[in-house]
């Protein structure tokens, strides 16, 4: 299955760009569940950094989710970093998506939007993305990161798992490699 957005700012508009030894992190509400394979994000530069989801905290990013870095991140536009591990995301739930870099210039941009939320604080690069994220951050309102989740995007409940094959609507195949779909069904739970 291919990979599909799953929560983030896109574009290629930017307001500004992350400073030297600080910590980054966009709330996104997630509108969908799905799991998480790859952090995608407009860049500039390219730095010695880290990436990192988070789970919210009474609206505050909270537990460590995910973490890869001590390397090189960033570079000219967008950036696709493949995940080392899966995170479930799950439909309503807050995260919290970011990173951060040795030095400042743009490694990780961010943009004015109107009702997103961006925290930052003091973090040495060089350290382990910190678990909780703890407090101090600094809020900006109305700005968030230009950074995406990707993965896989599961249907939701009710819905088909079949609409058409090979054009033909679901509903009026009767035989699948000569077995009657019906007994299939059977099979599965489905009622056809």
């Amino acid at each position: 299955m291919p990979n599909e957005k799953i929560l983030g700012q896109g574009g290629n508009s930017y307001t500004g760009g992350s400073a030297s030894q600080y910590l980054y992190l966009a709330k996104f509400v997630a509108p969908v569940n799905a799991t998480a394979k790859e952090i995608r994000f407009l860049s500039t530069v390219q730095q010695t950094g880290q990436l990192g989801i988070y789970a919210d905290s009474g609206g505050e990013p909270g537990s460590r989710l995910y973490q890869w870095g001590y390397d090189a991140i960033g570079g000219s536009g967008w950036q696709t970093h493949t995940m080392t591990g899966d995170v479930a995301i799950v439909k309503d739930n807050v995260y919290w998506i970011g990173g951060g870099a040795s030095t400042g210039g743009s490694e990780i941009v961010y943009y004015g939007v109107a009702g997103l939320t961006l925290r930052y604080k003091s973090w040495a690069w060089y350290n382990t993305l910190p678990n909780p994220a703890g407090g101090g951050f600094t809020t900006l309102d109305d700005y968030t990161l230009v950074m995406e989740l990707w993965g896989i995007v599961e249907a939701p409940s009710g819905w088909p798992n079949i609409g058409k094959v090979n054009g033909v609507a679901a509903a009026g195949i009767s035989k699948i490699n000569g077995v009657p779909v019906a007994d299939i069904a059977k099979l599965k739970g489905i009622t056809v």
